[in-house]
């Protein structure tokens, strides 16, 4: 499923007010592309997992700060 640009910019707006429901749907709409990409570096499952979830950390964080 394809979000729009605008669609994201709300999610975020909402994960740096601390909605984790829109934190969630962020996450489920960008993540199964995140790793696709990370696996193209790293071939290592476990590894690639463990990329996307901090990256997903920095993300609830930056949407925070941003909010602010």
């Amino acid at each position: 499923m394809r979000i729009t640009d605008q669609a994201l910019q709300e999610l975020a707006a909402k994960v740096g007010a601390g909605n984790h429901t829109a934190y969630r749907h962020l996450y489920f709409a960008c993540a199964p592309t995140a790793l696709t990409v990370v696996r193209g570096h790293l071939p290592d499952r476990a590894q690639s997992m463990h990329v996307v979830r901090a990256t997903f950390c920095e993300v609830w964080w930056t949407c925070a700060f941003d909010v602010r």
